[in-house]
């Protein structure tokens, strides 16, 4: 995730936010100073390699995606 702070001198990116993840969700709040500051968040993944090379395909995504809803739902 990265911020591009905006607003009050006393925001700076990775330090003026916490973060928490609670069973399968993720929150994001802010506090302090910079509680009512404007902030743009860039949120996105970053994997070790291409993610072409872990999965091909959309159609491999799909497969992998059905077959884990399946073990949840089991």
């Amino acid at each position: 995730m990265n911020g591009i702070e905006q607003g009050h001198q006393a925001c700076y990116n990775y330090h003026s936010y916490q973060i928490e993840k609670r069973e399968n969700e993720w929150f994001i709040w802010r506090s302090g100073k910079c509680l009512n500051s404007t902030v743009t968040l860039d949120i996105g993944c970053q994997f070790d390699q291409p993610f072409n090379q872990i999965i091909s395909n959309d159609k491999e995504v799909f497969a992998k995606l059905r077959s884990r809803a399946r073990k949840t739902l089991a």
